[in-house]
C-alpha cells in the first residue's frame, strides 16, 4: 500500500512538473503591478469618505449627499466591471486599464467642483462606471491566466489592493485636506492616477483573441501552428509574439541542448507565460520540430508539406529555361548554403536528441524522408537528357539528397572548417560531376 501511494506522489508530481509551468518569473510581476495599480486606483474613492464634513459643509451639513456619491461610484464599478470585462476580452486588459485610470482622473477632476451634480456624475460615471470597472474586474481574469497552481494566491494578492490602499491613503489624503483644501486634493490625486499609464505600458500585455468569424485550423504538432499564427498574426499582430518564441527556443537549445533546455528557460527568454507556449506547440518536442521547420521553409508562418518542396525553392528557375542545367543545380546550391545557415543549430540539436531520445529520432527520420521526396519533386525540373547517361530524374535526385544533406554540413563546416561560401562551392561542384552528362 505504501508503495502505491509512493508511486502516486511521484505521479503526481512529474504531471505538475510538466505542466505547472504556466507560472513563471513574469506572472509574479503582473500580479505585484496589478496589485500597485489597484492600490492607486482605490485611493481615489477614499478621498470623498476623508473629505466627507468638508464636502457636506458646501451643501449645508448634509453627510448624505458625499455619501450617496460614493455608493454611486461602488455600484458603478460593479456595474462597469461587467461592461469593461467584455472590452477587455476584445480590446486587451492594457486598454481598459489605461481608459480606465484615465477615466478616475477624470472624475475626480469633475467631482472637484462639488455637489450635487458634478460630484455624482464624477463618482458614479467616471470614477466607478468607467473607471475602477475598467480596472478591477479584468484584473482578476488577466492575472488568473497566468496562474494554474498558484491562482487563488495570486488572486488573493491582487484583491489586497483595496486594502493596501485603505492602509496608506486616508492618512496621507487626511495631511493633504488640512494643506490644500478637498477639491485640490482631488486634482493632486488625479495627477497620481495618471501614474497608472506608464506602469500599464511597461508590465500589462494584450491577449489575443479570436473573432467566431475568423477560420481557425490548429496542428497541434511542430511548425503545422503556423497555419494558425499566420491567420492571428494578420488579425491581431502576434507573428512577432511567435517569432520571438521561436527565436527563443532556437537560443536555449543551441546554448543547453536539447535534453538540458526548459520550456520554463524558453519561456522567460521570450518573456511570454509557458501557458502561450504550451497552448500553440504542447510540448518540447513540437517546440523543436517548430524551430526546424521555421528554418526550413524560411518563414514561421508557413507550415512544411510532406512531399513539397520548400516556399524558399520555389524560384527555381523553369523548364524552359533549363537548357542549361547547371543554373538548377547551382541555384540548389546556394538554397542549400542558405538553410544550412538558418537550421545549423536545429540540426545539430536533433542529431544529438536522436541519439538518446526515440521520440526526437523519429521526427528526425521523418524529415529525412520528407527532404527526400522535396528532391525527387525539384529533379523532375531537370531534363533527363541532361543527365549521366543511364541515369533518370528519380535516381539522380537521392544521391543530390545525399549531398546536401545535414550529414554534409556537419562534416564539412563543423568537423572540417569550412565556410559557408566553400560548402556552396563544394556542393554545386560534387552535385554537377556526380549528376550532369559531361560535369
Amino acid at each position: 500500500m505504501g508503495k502505491k501511494r509512493q508511486t502516486a506522489r511521484d505521479a503526481q508530481f512529474m504531471l505538475q512538473s510538466t505542466f505547472s509551468s504556466v507560472e513563471t518569473r513574469r506572472s509574479w510581476v503582473v500580479a505585484v503591478a496589478a496589485l500597485l495599480i489597484m492600490a492607486v486606483a482605490f485611493g481615489a474613492p477614499w478621498i470623498t469618505l476623508v473629505a466627507l464634513k468638508d464636502i457636506a459643509a458646501e451643501v449645508r451639513g448634509e453627510r448624505s449627499v458625499p455619501a450617496f456619491a460614493s455608493a454611486l461610484m461602488w455600484i458603478g464599478s460593479g456595474v462597469g466591471g461587467i461592461l469593461m470585462g467584455r472590452i477587455a476580452e476584445r480590446l486587451g486588459i492594457r486598454f481598459t486599464v489605461i481608459f480606465g485610470s484615465l477615466m478616475v482622473a477624470v472624475g475626480l477632476a469633475l467631482s472637484s467642483f462639488g455637489p450635487s451634480l458634478p460630484l455624482f456624475s464624477g463618482h458614479g460615471l467616471f470614477m466607478g462606471l468607467l473607471g475602477i470597472g475598467g480596472i478591477n474586474a479584468p484584473f482578476y481574469v488577466y492575472v488568473s491566466r497566468w496562474f494554474d497552481r498558484r491562482r487563488g494566491t495570486a488572486l488573493a494578492l491582487i484583491s489586497s489592493g483595496q486594502y493596501v490602499a485603505g492602509m496608506i491613503w486616508p492618512s496621507l489624503l487626511q495631511h493633504a485636506l488640512i494643506r490644500i483644501g478637498w477639491q485640490r486634493t482631488m486634482l493632486g490625486f488625479a495627477a497620481v492616477v495618471i501614474l497608472i499609464i506608464p506602469l500599464a505600458l511597461m508590465l500589462l500585455r494584450r491577449v489575443a483573441r479570436v473573432l467566431p468569424e475568423e477560420t481557425v485550423l490548429l496542428h497541434g504538432a511542430a511548425g503545422g501552428v503556423g497555419t494558425v499564427t499566420g491567420q492571428l498574426a494578420r488579425h491581431w499582430g502576434l507573428r512577432p509574439l511567435l517569432g520571438t518564441a521561436l527565436a527563443a527556443a532556437k537560443a536555449e537549445f543551441a546554448e543547453r541542448g536539447y535534453a538540458a533546455a526548459t520550456v520554463i528557460r524558453i519561456a522567460e527568454r521570450a518573456d511570454m507565460s509557458v501557458q502561450t507556449l504550451y497552448s500553440n506547440w504542447g510540448n518540447k518536442r513540437n517546440l523543436l520540430r517548430a524551430v526546424m521547420e521555421a528554418s526550413v521553409t524560411g518563414d514561421e508562418d508557413l507550415p512544411l508539406v510532406p512531399g513539397e518542396p520548400p516556399a524558399v525553392f520555389a524560384g527555381l528557375p523553369e523548364r524552359e529555361d533549363a537548357a542549361g542545367p547547371g543554373r538548377l543545380l547551382a541555384h540548389l546550391s546556394h538554397q542549400y548554403r542558405l538553410l544550412a545557415e538558418r537550421a545549423a543549430i536545429g540540426w545539430q540539436t536533433y542529431r544529438d536528441a536522436a541519439a538518446t531520445d526515440p521520440g526526437i529520432a523519429a521526427d528526425w527520420q521523418r524529415m529525412s524522408q520528407m527532404r527526400r521526396q522535396a528532391f525527387r519533386v525539384m529533379f523532375t525540373r531537370i531534363p533527363a537528357a541532361a543527365l549521366r547517361p543511364g541515369l533518370t530524374q528519380e535516381a539522380a535526385a537521392d544521391p543530390a539528397w545525399v549531398i546536401a544533406s545535414p550529414e554534409t554540413h556537419y562534416q564539412l563546416v563543423r568537423q572540417a572548417g569550412y565556410s559557408y561560401d566553400q560548402l556552396e562551392d563544394w556542393v554545386r561542384g560534387t552535385l554537377s560531376a556526380a549528376l550532369l552528362a559531361g560535369g
